[in-house]
C-alpha cells in the first residue's frame, strides 16, 4: 500500500519567553532575534 507523503513548505520558529522564564530555561539573546514570533 502506498501512502502519500507531504513535505512542509514553511517552517515557523516560535519562542515563548514567558514560559521559558517560568520554568527556568535560559534563552540566549540571539534566539528571539531569529524567531518568527516571540511570546513575551
Amino acid at each position: 500500500m502506498d501512502w502519500p507523503v507531504e513535505q512542509p513548505t514553511k517552517f515557523e520558529f516560535l519562542v515563548n519567553l514567558k514560559t521559558a522564564m517560568q520554568i527556568g530555561v535560559p534563552i540566549p539573546l540571539n534566539v528571539p532575534v531569529r524567531a518568527n514570533k516571540v511570546i513575551r
